[in-house]
């Protein structure tokens, strides 16, 4: 049997997920490990500041790897309350523990969310590709957005959504959920989602209210692999809608 290059499969592990409802400055998650090799990215949601403003852009420390902002997003600025989303990335080439720390450099704001995740097989150099945001001052039930073309078949989508209710966000049809977080005083809803080789990215939840959406797309590492046999693969199996 030869060999031959593929892209190889990417399989999302949720390594921490909460709402923190105290008014802080600075967040600490659980302490978690980060993989050697498997790309992470933390998506971090929260209301506004105890001035009654949009939060700053954190920074994010810890667990021995070095945290990329990627994405901003603005998507409740009108008020009565306020709601930013962001994702931060690494690459995770050398592996860590610990806690990781995020810092609104000494803003205070009124909670925050988050949730860490890291991609098995993903690309180590340039994983996280073609991120689209939607929402900026739209109450709604549901919320939607389209990504550009991926960058091979064996790419995944992942949705972050974020929005102003104390309930369920239910995941897109076809999604895997990796976190679904909620909570009080403000309240806050949140949603982590994946999906195989999709550039529609949705979900919904029960109250029509501000909300806002971050997708991006995770790039799968080209591996090489036993040249394919009479046997089939075996899929990977996830839980999805129906589950």
């Amino acid at each position: 049997m030869g060999q031959c290059s593929a892209e190889l499969v990417i399989v999302p592990a949720s390594l921490d997920r909460l709402y923190n409802n105290a008014n802080l400055s600075t967040y600490t998650t659980a302490s978690i490990t980060v993989t050697a090799g498997r790309p992470a990215a933390i998506h971090i949601s929260a209301p506004e500041t105890s001035g009654g403003a949009n939060p700053p852009a954190p920074t994010v420390t810890g667990a021995g790897q070095t945290w990329t902002l990627e994405q901003t997003l603005d998507w409740d600025t009108a008020g009565p309350g306020r709601g930013s989303s962001w994702v931060l990335t690494t690459p995770a080439t050398g592996g860590g523990s610990g806690t990781l720390s995020i810092d609104f450099g000494g803003t205070t704001i009124l909670g925050c969310a988050w949730s860490v995740v890291e991609y098995a097989g993903a690309d180590t150099t340039d994983a996280f590709l073609n991120f689209a945001v939607t929402g900026v001052n739209l109450a709604d039930s549901s919320g939607s957005v389209t990504l550009a073309a991926l960058a091979n078949s064996d790419s995944i989508a992942v949705g972050l959504w974020a929005h102003r209710a104390n309930e369920v966000t239910d995941f897109g049809a076809g999604f895997t959920e990796l976190d679904d977080v909620s909570g009080t005083t403000p309240t806050w809803g949140t949603e982590t989602e994946w999906r195989l080789n999709v550039t529609f990215v949705n979900a919904s939840w029960a109250t029509a209210t501000n909300y806002g959406g971050i997708a991006y797309e995770v790039k799968a590492a080209v591996g090489v692999v036993a040249a394919p046999s009479d046997n089939p693969p075996i899929g990977l199996l996830g839980r999805g809608a129906g589950w």
